[in-house]
């Protein structure tokens, strides 16, 4: 149990957990000897798909009273992030050839599918599901890609960025080819 007196101590305790930005509010109770206690979920590995684990870590936070005052309503424009994943609700317009040709016009070098560890593009009208997309140029070079897995009979695809670490996402080109194929 921690306890926190001051306002400072509590934004650091905040701070540490990225201000709870990925939780919400479980849940209010009122204890037996009469304090309120706020019930706190924090996702801190979120697993989207069924059967996905998620990691969650629940917080109590307990006072004699709370009390609640609005401040102000604001408006907020979502700023751009680069990810390692992204799923796309798909179609039968979706096929293998339609990531090849997004990726080339987005990334403007073209892009082929390949099966892992492969130095030759995957023949054309194969399925994508379990493949890799990858610049035709970096086949020789290197045995992976950005990973297709489709899923729900293919009405899913989700495209994961496979063999190289977070910190290298960088150029931003995960985020401006989602944006130019799905919206």
């Amino acid at each position: 149990m921690l306890r926190i007196s001051d306002p400072a101590a509590l934004e650091a305790w905040l701070g540490e957990r990225n201000g709870f930005e990925d939780g919400h509010l479980a849940r209010a109770e009122r204890s037996p000897g009469g304090a309120v206690t706020l019930v706190l979920e924090n996702y801190l590995r979120f697993g989207p798909r069924p059967g996905d684990v998620s990691v969650v870590e629940v917080v109590r936070l307990v006072a004699d009273e709370v009390t609640v005052e609005h401040v102000v309503t604001e408006r907020r424009v979502t700023e751009p992030w680069v990810s390692d994943e992204f799923t796309v609700v798909t179609g039968a317009a979706h096929d293998a050839r339609f990531w090849t040709d997004g990726a080339s016009r987005a990334l403007g070098t073209p892009v082929v599918w390949r099966i892992l560890g492969g130095r030759e593009p995957r023949e054309a009208g194969a399925s994508a599901d379990g493949c890799f997309l990858q610049t035709l140029s970096r086949l020789p070079s290197t045995d992976h890609g950005v990973f297709c897995a489709r899923w729900s009979g293919g009405r899913y695809t989700t495209l994961r960025r496979y063999g190289s670490p977070p910190s290298s996402a960088g150029s931003g080109r995960a985020t401006v080819f989602s944006t130019r194929l799905t919206g």
